[in-house]
């Protein structure tokens, strides 16, 4: 997570010397950035889940099941959110923030230059 923040806020440093047609381009090249870091957390998603189903299997096999145990016990929890729910708002709060920079910026482009 912390490289694709780092990439992201360093495209909405750029985007803020360059508000330009280049500006675009920026705006792009985050939003890929944000699908990519979407692809991730599904995976590792994907990965916690299969891990668990080992866990869960293996754990049959034994007198204790304290995985199976605590994930019971986290899910009666209302305080309790998935971490990989909570992952993908900073992608998203990125991806309105480039929508609302694209949208001031064709505002600026058509309308604050007298259509010029």
């Amino acid at each position: 997570n912390s490289l694709f923040s780092t990439l992201n806020l360093a495209i909405v440093a750029a985007i803020t010397f360059a508000w330009d047609i280049k500006t675009v381009t920026l705006i792009i090249a985050g939003l890929a950035i944000c699908v990519v870091w979407f692809v991730f957390i599904r995976n590792y998603r994907e990965l916690n889940k299969e891990k668990f189903k080992v866990i869960n299997e293996i754990e049959k096999m034994l007198p204790i099941k304290a995985f199976k145990d605590e994930w019971n016990a986290i899910q009666q929890n209302k305080k309790y959110k998935e971490s990989t729910k909570l992952e993908v708002l900073l992608p998203t709060v990125f991806i309105v923030l480039y929508a609302v920079i694209l949208i001031i910026l064709i505002a600026v482009k058509c309308c604050g230059n007298g259509g010029n």
